[in-house]
């Protein structure tokens, strides 16, 4: 067993900054993730609601409400 060399195991593909580069990628994605989810909240829900509120205090009529 003395006589066999010992034979060095290849290391990952990338073993130094591996962290920081998951971390970019991983940002990259959450902001790309969070526009598209902010665009849809904004153009399904807060649009049509600001014209529904629109529109109902275009027609609004508050002096019945004082009598």
């Amino acid at each position: 067993m003395a006589e066999t060399s010992v034979t060095k195991i290849a290391r990952p593909a990338q073993m130094r900054g591996f962290l920081i580069s998951t971390i970019k990628r991983n940002f990259a994605i959450a902001t790309v993730v969070t526009g598209f989810v902010t665009a849809g909240w904004y153009f399904t829900i807060s649009k049509p609601r600001k014209e529904a509120y629109a529109a109902f205090y275009k027609q609004y009529n508050e002096n019945p409400k004082f009598r």
